[in-house]
């Protein structure tokens, strides 16, 4: 059984978060956790050449992709629900509300 209160009233250091975890629930909350801390969003501001593609102004979740990354890329999902590369430059990171990311990643 897993003591929920701990994680009401840890403090948010990761760290304390990823050995508590693994000590009691293994891979599974590390997991969690790991996948929690890499969610990103951005807004995408430039949408030339793709219109149909990219909605100006609209906050989109990164889908993570070490390659894209190095290469000068970003990940998303678009408006054809497929997930594609666009050059970073289009876009603008953004750190939103907890409960904006919520309704994000819910949608």
């Amino acid at each position: 059984m897993v003591d929920l209160q701990y994680f009401k009233s840890a403090p948010c250091d990761i760290s304390n978060r990823l050995k508590f975890s693994k000590s009691t629930m293994g891979l599974y909350f590390f997991r969690l956790i790991m996948s929690e801390k890499e969610k990103r969003f951005v807004v995408c501001v430039d949408n030339l050449d793709y219109p149909a593609s990219l909605e100006r102004y609209k906050i989109y979740q990164v889908v993570p992709d070490a390659e894209a990354r190095a290469d000068g890329e970003i990940r998303i999902v678009d408006e054809s629900g497929e997930d594609y590369l666009y050059s970073k430059e289009r876009f603008v990171s953004i750190r939103p509300p907890a409960v904006v990311r919520e309704s994000l990643v819910c949608a």
